[in-house]
């Protein structure tokens, strides 16, 4: 977990914003919910090359929205939280992909980046 964090410290203090024109409220939340599944696969899958891949993803998104870095601790945190709690399939299999797609449906996480408003100074 510590070095998940500093991973994410990282991402966010290299992260520079590639936009040419600031986004509006509803455009940077679609990128912070996709930084959130990108979380969700990386935690999901350790130690893999979907890790790695989603952890580049997550990378960008930072680069591509707006926030203070403790919105991203607090979504990677919620994230975090949230896997605590594993979906199940009926014959007893994981549904990673799944929980990380419905991942943005969470009212927690939604509670988070609803607070974040690229418009304002």
């Amino acid at each position: 977990m510590i070095m998940h964090k500093i991973c994410l410290l990282l991402l966010v203090a290299l992260g520079v914003n590639a936009h040419a024109k600031p986004l509006d409220k509803d455009q940077n939340q679609q990128q912070l919910n996709k930084f959130a599944i990108s979380q969700c696969l990386m935690q999901s899958f350790p130690n893999s090359e979907l890790a790695a891949d989603a952890g580049r993803a997550s990378g960008a998104y930072v680069e591509f929205s707006e926030g203070e870095i403790e919105v991203y601790e607090k979504i990677a945190a919620a994230v975090a939280e949230q896997l605590q709690h594993p979906y199940q399939s009926k014959s007893g299999g994981s549904l990673h992909v799944m929980q990380c797609l419905e991942m943005p449906e969470q009212a927690e996480l939604q509670s988070i980046i609803g607070t974040v408003d690229p418009t304002r100074p």
